[in-house]
């Protein structure tokens, strides 16, 4: 977490832009940080963890450069426009940028909408395969203290 918090304060001092810097804040510290908190409950963040984050917190500082370059803010962001920014060639960070358009509707930032991506992994919970019976019976068989 000390990494992640070093990594979004550098991101976030490097921004310009007042406003965007302050909804970069929102949605870096009190959305991806504090939902890694709770989700990992005191448990140290994984690299995977870790990873995700960096990677929302480029998207969004991405997406909201590309708004401005444009001489728009999510306030002011039409459907029409976010449709054009996520289609073009250019556009990074395409689906990671969901999130932050996701979080910005529900706290009412933007009129803009994005569908979540449906989930086709596994529906169901992995059942132990026959290499985890080998393992646990190998670890049966070694001699105690080796």
């Amino acid at each position: 977490m000390i990494r992640l918090d070093r990594f979004l304060t550098g991101l976030l001092a490097s921004q310009q832009d007042a406003e965007q810097r302050s909804v970069l804040r929102r949605y870096t510290i009190w959305h991806l940080v504090r939902r890694l908190r709770q989700r990992n409950n005191g448990s140290p963040l994984t690299p995977q963890g870790f990873m995700s984050a960096r990677q929302r917190a480029h998207a969004a500082v991405a997406f909201l450069k590309g708004l401005r370059d444009h001489g728009l803010t999510l306030e002011t962001c039409q459907q029409a426009d976010l449709d054009q920014r996520l289609i073009g060639e250019s556009t990074t960070y395409r689906q990671t940028a969901g999130h932050l358009i996701r979080w910005a509707h529900a706290n009412k930032l933007t009129a803009v909408h994005v569908p979540a991506i449906r989930w086709n992994g596994p529906t169901e919970l992995l059942r132990a395969g026959p290499r985890s019976g080998d393992a646990r019976q190998a670890q049966r068989a070694r001699p105690p203290g080796s």
